[in-house]
């Protein structure tokens, strides 16, 4: 069995998987890439032990992208949300691969493309999106793992709420409650001055 190797202060590693496919997967610890190898020995030994039976074969990220959009999206209220990353963002990075060929290094450097041009927190809900699918790649017997996916962390101070910082962004919001009528201003003026924090005011703003 191979063993991982230091690469550029990680450990990389190279083998056969269970599909006869070369693969390289880099990690940031020995004893992850140790792992990563001894269990692709096992799936190995697995699929031989089987003749392969079981795990259909070919499927790719397209498959998944239209089964997610035809049986999920439906039935979800955000449906429109997930079909707009999917058409958007992972199919065309994705829809290409056969599912067992989305690994750990695809999907980082998707991770590396997309920061440049979205927010940590839109990343994180497109990786999220992507896990699930995966998951779904499994149930439906499309794939025998899923890849370790990393979210980028997000602050709760990524928010994309419009805080009120002073007392004149206080009186502008004021005034603009004041255009919608005497009813709406009493309200937002009631929850300011009682106790409500101004920046969870910001956040009913657009309900006005």
């Amino acid at each position: 069995m191979a063993k991982p190797v230091l690469h550029y202060g990680k450990w990389r590693i190279r083998y056969v998987d269970h599909h006869g496919v070369r693969r390289s997967q880099v990690f940031d610890s020995k004893q992850e890439a140790s792992e990563a190898l001894i269990e692709n020995r096992y799936r190995r030994l697995q699929v031989k032990r089987n003749g392969g039976r079981g795990l259909i074969e070919g499927k790719t990220g397209h498959d998944v992208c239209d089964y997610w959009i035809q049986n999920k999206v439906p039935l979800k209220r955000s449906g429109y949300e997930d079909k707009s990353i999917i058409e958007n963002h992972l199919r065309p990075s994705f829809g290409r691969l056969k599912l067992t060929l989305i690994t750990v290094q695809e999907i980082d450097q998707y991770k590396t493309l997309k920061l440049s041009t979205l927010h940590p927190k839109t990343l994180h809900n497109h990786l999220t999106l992507l896990i699930s699918m995966m998951n779904l790649a499994k149930e439906l017997n499309w794939v025998e793992a899923v890849p370790k996916i990393k979210k980028p962390k997000c602050s709760i101070l990524d928010s994309e709420y419009s805080y009120l910082k002073n007392n004149n962004e206080v009186k502008s919001f004021l005034s603009s409650a004041l255009s919608f009528g005497e009813n709406v201003h009493m309200l937002y003026a009631t929850a300011l001055y009682t106790g409500m924090r101004e920046g969870e005011l910001a956040g009913l703003c657009t309900l006005m």
